[in-house]
Order: structure tokens, then sequence, then C-alpha cells
């Protein structure tokens, strides 16, 4: 179970400009952007129970508000949360996937990421004893009745007994594939959800293309607007799109567009790595960019606290194979 604790990104800048301030980030999560591991991430259990009265942490209408609208409109919900005895095999960086238990609907209903290691502090239970925590930021969250639900979980994962998670912090990291697969198949653009989780901007080819397109141009119009000289560098491929300048201050500026109001997508191996060496380099993110455009704005350090290795390039020489 989590202790209540919620972090809002900052608002920034003018209009419906917004960014996430270095400073607004909880302490152990600027800690966790220096030591994240990339080589290996687990995969966590983390379980919720609301109670008989299915009101314990979160009421069904406070869910929805909370977590599932305020998650989908690009903010985080920041905890600790308890992992019953464990102490070690846990470190910032791992993926959380919350599971809900109970008798009011069991299922995975929001995933997020650990950014520290197991510490010690009171029982949530307030029995006097204590207990295990990692502070965790939920990033993504469905409606309750949306959820991963557990026979959908057996059916996929049946060498997982599900039937016997008695405590929370269970390591998953085996079945963390298909764990996921599910969980993208509740969020993505299948149009199998209600609009409020619809949709982080991956789509087919083309819907990605006008997506991509309609960004830039939103991007490109507010600079100008704001006095800015905007010059269009995506050919380059020199790891951003835009390079904005207004006398002696110049912006490299990476645009993404999503189709939702969900801040969610790719990055390629030479945007992070510009990101994190030029100083100068700002990534604009346009939510719902074929509708009402919204504007979320990342420095390079504060994107990497919420990067995720999500895919690996294999390279095999045929040397490999002889003999």
């Amino acid at each position: 179970m989590g202790r209540s604790s919620v972090g809002w990104s900052a608002k920034l800048g003018v209009g419906n400009r917004r960014s996430v301030a270095r400073s607004a980030l909880a302490p152990a999560q600027r800690v966790a952007s220096s030591n994240v591991r990339l080589d290996h991430v687990r995969h966590i259990l983390l379980t919720w129970n609301p109670g008989p009265d299915d009101d314990e942490q979160w009421s069904p209408e406070e869910w929805q508000i909370k977590m599932v609208e305020g998650t989908s409109e690009g903010r985080t919900y920041e905890s600790d949360w308890s992992v019953g005895n464990r102490v070690q095999g846990i470190d910032a960086g791992d993926r959380a996937y919350m599971l809900r238990q109970g008798t009011h609907g069991r299922g995975v209903v929001a995933v997020g990421k650990i950014t520290s290691a197991p510490f010690t502090d009171a029982s949530w239970r307030e029995d006097g004893r204590t207990a295990q925590y990692v502070y965790v930021t939920w990033i993504e969250a469905v409606p309750l009745n949306q959820r991963v639900d557990i026979e959908d979980l057996k059916a996929a994962i049946p060498e997982f007994e599900w039937g016997k998670v008695y405590s929370s912090g269970r390591d998953i990291t085996e079945y963390g594939s298909e764990l996921e697969e599910l969980w993208l198949g509740q969020v993505d653009v299948s149009g199998q959800l209600p609009p409020v989780v619809q949709g982080a901007g991956f789509g087919t080819a083309e819907q990605n293309r006008k997506v991509e397109q309609a960004a830039i141009e939103h991007v490109t119009a507010a600079f100008k607007a704001d006095g800015y000289h905007v010059k269009s560098v995506e050919s380059a491929r020199c790891g951003w799109d835009l390079t904005v300048t207004h006398g002696t201050k110049e912006l490299h500026v990476e645009v993404k567009g999503v189709a939702s109001s969900i801040v969610r997508f790719f990055l390629t191996a030479n945007e992070h790595k510009t990101a994190l060496a030029d100083p100068h380099w700002l990534l604009v993110v346009v939510t719902d960019a074929l509708g009402e455009p919204g504007w979320r704005e990342l420095d390079g350090a504060t994107l990497d606290s919420f990067a995720e290795p999500a895919l690996f390039q294999v390279r095999v020489p045929d040397s490999a194979f002889e003999g």
C-alpha cells in the first residue's frame, strides 16, 4: 500500500506552456536520475487493496479524478509504497505495476517508475512495527473497470501464481514483456478504452506523420509569434528539429507530437545523447496535436530521469554463426 503524497508538475512560462521544473521533482527522484541502470530494469508488482468498503487510499471516484484524469493530463502521482520485507532486489529505475487486490475487482490499474531502493519506516498499518518502502512515481492509470483483469493475467502468464500474491514488492521480471504487452493494450490507440485514456501518440505511420507535422507547425508558429527566428533542421538529423534564435539567445528544440493528453513518446539514441550533452537543447511535447494543442517542456536532465529503455537494436556478425 502507498501513503498519499502528490507531486504535480510545475507550470512555468506563458499561456498553456508547461515545463517540469528540475527543483519540483521529489528528492529521491532527483537522485535517481544519475544512477538509473540501463542494462537491466526489473518489473515489480506493488499491491493496493482498497479494503472491504472499496475506499482505502482511493475511492473509485477519487481514483478516477486523481489518478486517471490526472495522469491523462500529464501529471504524475508520487508516493512511498510498501514492499513488504524486501530490503534488496529493487532499485531506482525499475518498472512498477500497481496490482489492485481485494474483492472489488483484481488487476493491474497503473504503471510507474520506482525512484529509490527500499528503506525502513513506520508500518502503514500503524501497529508500532516497521516496514520496507520504496519511492514510486505513477505515470499512467486506467479506469478501474478497464484494468488488466486478473483473469487476463492468468491466461497470458499462467506460470505465475497470481492467486498467491500475498505481499507487495514481488519481482515479475521474468514475465515483464508479457505484462508490458498487456498494459500497452490498455492504453494504446486501439479504441477499446474511453477517450480519457485513449492514445499516447502511437498510431499508424500516416497518423503519426500528421500528428508530428501539426506539432512542428504549432511550435514554429508559437516561437515566431514571440519574435523568435525559427529554422527547420529536421532533415539534418542533428538531434533536434528547430533552431530557434532571438538576438544572442539560441535554442535547439526537439518537437514531439502526441495524439492525446498523455505525455509518452519515443526518443532516438541520437536525440537522447544530444539532450544530455547540449545545454541549449529543449524538448517541446505538443499534446492533442490535431485538436486543441497543449505545450509541455522538458530539459535534457529532467527528460533523462523519466526515460526508460524500450527497444534494443541487435546486430549479429556472420562470424558469430561460424563453426
